[in-house]
């Protein structure tokens, strides 16, 4: 390693800081900074430019996922109509977000119908988007139906709404 080398770092790309953003090299040639990442999932890229050694420049990157879950979202398939015994046209579509709205994947969220009503399958894990869709919603006797969605390390519960029409 290179003593006394002056290293500068930038944030090129996901946003968030890094601290200290010039920093001189010690005796075995080894600097050491703290890079926070943005809040926004997806690629970070840190910019590191050490002067003095041919002005030596690279870029480290990385990929952030999303963090703790915190909210449930209804994406799509609220407020529909069916007749009795019939499945829903379009199946609930829910997000899992975490406290900055990125999507947070590898999640359990279980559906749970209500008396009369089934849903299959009955629990998904959230996928890259942090959605899940349960493949059918079926509706039992006239009047207003209500299936409750929860995940895993969410408090809340979100509740998807629908009717059923007398025959």
């Amino acid at each position: 390693g290179v003593s006394s080398t002056i290293f500068a770092f930038s944030v090129e790309a996901g946003g968030g800081s890094v601290v200290p953003a010039r920093i001189e090299s010690d005796s075995s040639g080894i600097v050491q900074t703290k890079w926070r990442t943005g809040t926004s999932s997806g690629m970070n890229a840190l910019r590191v430019r050490a002067f003095e050694v041919f002005d030596t420049t690279f870029q480290l990157t990385v990929r952030t996922t999303g963090g703790q879950p915190t909210e449930l979202r209804l994406v799509s398939g609220d407020n529909q109509r069916v007749r009795s015994g019939a499945a829903v046209s379009r199946a609930p579509v829910i997000r899992l977000v975490d406290r900055f709205g990125n999507p947070v994947e590898a999640v359990r969220v279980r559906f749970l119908s209500g008396a009369g009503d089934t849903v299959e399958p009955p629990e998904l894990v959230t996928d890259e988007r942090g959605q899940v869709a349960p493949r059918l919603w079926t509706l039992g006797e006239a009047g207003a139906h209500e299936l409750k969605v929860v995940a895993d390390g969410v408090t809340d519960t979100l509740r998807v709404r629908a009717r059923v029409t007398p025959r």
